[in-house]
């Protein structure tokens, strides 16, 4: 089970599984808002504390934006791999 099944359900539930913690990743800038303290939430902190909102904004879009590129990235390269082990028939 472990050689023959596991791989091929990894293989197969792998995309959606990393589109999940992607848009978890991006969401939680809304959840700051209601309970969950993260990088919005610093992000406001520095902004109430400097008075310079757009430079801390951009600060925050940049860290999501690095974030879930290097998650996408390495989620398909991690897809490509087990791609390239595939029988072509």
């Amino acid at each position: 089970m472990i050689k023959i099944i596991l791989p091929q359900a990894v293989k197969n539930i792998l995309p959606a599984l990393g589109n999940e913690y992607i848009q978890m990743i991006k969401q939680t800038s809304l959840a700051s808002v209601f309970f969950l303290p993260e990088l919005m939430t610093s992000v406001k902190t520095v902004q109430s504390a400097t008075f310079n909102p757009i430079p801390t904004l951009i600060i925050g879009g940049v860290i999501y934006l690095v974030v879930t590129t290097v998650l996408s990235k390495a989620l398909d390269l991690f897809e490509r791999r087990l791609k390239s082990n595939e029988r072509k028939y």
